[in-house]
């Protein structure tokens, strides 16, 4: 792990470990509960870490996020170079979330938050090479529910592909094609949150 990539992770157990009394996470979403939802999926012990990895690489993002707001560094998805750490290289493209109209990490609504869930998707935590990570946020009593599709990369790292608004019935990835937004190129080895120079 490089420099950047502790500071990083630092950053976010301070911000999860600050914030948690303010986010009230259910019982089932527990760290306790989650190794032993993961482990009750009928994954093996290489598969569960897995698993585990692609949900904390979602909840660095998340943390990331809500990090830049608050110390008004503004919006993560409009730093290609910041957002590439965490997502396929192709969807770091400078100016996104301002390209796109909206945030879609809290699926354009405000960035308080009154609750927040980060958990495996029991449907398909994990398949070969990919797997999927539920996110569910309430603001103001408005609850939002995503699906994080992530890949692993060569390095053997996990980057989020695509994020899936469940109740607003739209992708990112989906909505950059729509709205004309050139996929960023990519070099020869994908930038990853661990793999940072």
């Amino acid at each position: 792990m490089g420099p950047r990539s502790a500071i990083a992770a630092l950053f976010a157990v301070a911000l999860i470990a600050a914030t948690a009394a303010a986010l009230p996470i259910g019982p089932a979403r527990s760290q306790g509960a989650y190794h032993a939802q993961g482990l009750g999926l009928g994954l093996d012990l290489e598969a569960a870490r897995q698993v585990e990895k692609a949900v904390e690489l979602v909840t660095l993002f998340i943390a990331e996020h809500i990090r830049s707001y608050r110390l008004d560094h503004g919006a993560l998805l409009n730093d290609a170079a910041a957002a590439r750490l965490y997502l396929d290289d192709r969807l770091a493209v400078d100016g996104l979330q301002e390209r796109l109209g909206f945030d879609p990490v809290y699926g354009g609504r405000d960035s308080f938050l009154m609750a927040l869930a980060i958990f495996p998707d029991p449907d398909m935590p994990i398949l070969q090479r990919e797997s999927q990570v539920r996110v569910e946020m309430t603001h103001y009593g408005l609850s939002e529910r995503f699906v994080y599709s992530l890949v692993r990369v060569d390095s053997g790292d996990w980057q989020i592909v695509d994020i899936y608004a469940v109740d607003g019935d739209w992708s990112l990835s989906v909505l950059m094609h729509e709205r004309q937004i050139p996929f960023a190129t990519t070099g020869e080895q994908e930038i990853t949150l661990f793999s940072a120079p």
